[in-house]
């Protein structure tokens, strides 16, 4: 049996080599086009930079609206505005007074600005419950 030795056509492989490599650099180089495209679409909705100034001025008068003193808001309709603690603390006492109250409860979505320190602060205490994704706390009466 005659064996024949293979020969290798360089100029096949030569091209194959040739054009495999200018497919790669033609991907590499749509695909970056595509990713700047997106980052300079949601750079032009997003602001370059936070007004801190602005969102502490709101964080301020936000505050300063939750614990001002009793005031009018519609004096017509008797309608007053009064600090978020004293309305609870209003609220607890209305109910403590209700026949056959035993216990006020509350629920929040926990998160990082969870009011939960706020109940703590009248007297709530965790029930360690999950209903509808809230956390229920509870006031003995």
């Amino acid at each position: 049996m005659v064996t024949q030795s293979d020969k290798t056509n360089t100029a096949v492989v030569a091209t194959i080599v040739v054009v495999g490599a200018f497919a790669m650099i033609s991907i590499s180089a749509l695909l970056t086009t595509l990713v700047r495209s997106e980052e300079v679409q949601v750079d032009a909705l997003r602001p370059t930079h936070a007004d801190l100034d602005t969102i502490a001025a709101l964080d301020k008068q936000q505050k300063a609206a939750l614990h001002a003193p009793p005031h009018w808001l519609d004096k017509s309709a008797g309608k007053i505005g009064i600090p978020i603690e004293r309305a609870m603390q209003l609220v607890i006492e209305h109910v403590r007074a209700l026949p056959n109250a035993t216990e006020l409860l509350v629920s929040y979505v926990p998160g990082p600005a969870d009011p939960s320190a706020f109940y703590r602060r009248l007297g709530f205490e965790d029930t360690e419950r999950e209903e509808h994704g809230e956390r229920v706390m509870r006031l003995t009466l």
